[in-house]
Parts: C-alpha cells; structure tokens; sequence
C-alpha cells in the first residue's frame, strides 16, 4: 500500500524538451562528421577566411604602392618599368593636391569624432536600458539600413541631394545658394 502511494506522489521519469533532444542528436552527428582528432585545428580552420581576406587586402595595398613609384606614359597609357619617387613629389608640389588631402583626412576626422560621439551613448543606452521593447527598437534600428537595397539608397540620396533636393530646398529657404 505504502509502494503504491510512494509510486503516485514520485515524478516520472524525467524527460528532456525536445529541443533539446535534437540538439543533443546534432551534436552527436557533429561528432561523426568532424572526429575529436579534428577538434584542435577548428579555431584555425575558422579564422581562415578571415586571413584570406587580410591577405587580400595586404596584397592590393602593396600592388597599389608599386603603381604609385612608376610614372605613366601618357601616350600609351601603361605604366613605365623604372621607379620613381616623382608621382610623390607631385603631390607635394602642387597645393591642388594637398589641398584634397587636407580636405580628405579632415572628413575623415569628423566622421570619426560624430561616429563616436553618436555610438557610445546610443552603445551604452542599448545596453543598459531595463525596456526590452527600447533595446530591440535600437537594435533594428542599427541594423535596417543593411537591409535596404543599394538601388533604393541611392534613390534616397538624390532626394536629399538633387538640385530639387530637400538639402537645396532648405539652403535656399535660409537665404543661400544652393548646391550644385
């Protein structure tokens, strides 16, 4: 009588979610498709495509600075075989040039002090924020603009940007020229 009680008040025995099980059924044929042997070359075999990439890059920026010691021939167009410093002194001649590049690294220092005045606290608040429903707002938010078409984009930026643009509509509302 005591058994029988015992056996009414006592769980079944336990069994696991699904989810579960099939996880544990993958992770099994994970196992027989990649052997424990394999297991120590797999952080390797991963950051391969990473160094592929870097390699790529490394290579096109050499190719690049080896264009750049040659002078070009402007009647065939191709670049001469001897090597010169003298694209460089060009660039350091003419003002033309280090007027772009002045103008170039300067865009490129604001863009860096907007983009980390603009990320931190919209980082921070992301993470700290106690709404879940703010935190996934945020977040794509972050991520919708990488998912919208190139073409699209484009459209939108001669909106902004066109000489009927909202950018000249609003120059010219303020009294200036507008940009051509």
């Amino acid at each position: 009588m005591l058994r029988d009680i015992l056996r009414k008040t006592m769980p079944q025995p336990y069994s696991l979610p699904l989810s579960w099980r099939v996880l544990d059924a993958l992770e099994r044929v994970a196992a027989f498709l990649w052997p424990p042997v394999m297991r120590r070359w797999t952080a390797y075999l991963l950051l391969l495509p990473a160094l592929l990439l870097v390699l790529l890059l490394v290579f096109g920026l050499a190719y690049l600075a080896d264009d750049s010691l040659h002078k070009l021939d402007l009647a065939t167009y191709r670049l001469l075989p001897e090597y010169t410093l003298a694209n460089y002194q060009t660039v350091f001649e003419r003002p033309v040039y280090l007027k772009v590049l002045g103008r170039s690294l300067m865009a490129a220092l604001l863009v860096s002090v907007i983009t980390l005045i603009l990320a931190f606290p919209y980082a921070y608040t992301m993470v700290r924020t106690p709404s879940s429903l703010l935190r996934k707002f945020l977040l794509i938010s972050l991520f919708l603009p990488f998912f919208i078409g190139q073409v699209v984009r484009a459209y939108g930026w001669l909106i902004i940007l066109g000489h009927e643009g909202i950018l000249n509509s609003a120059l010219s509302a303020m009294g200036f020229a507008g940009v051509d």
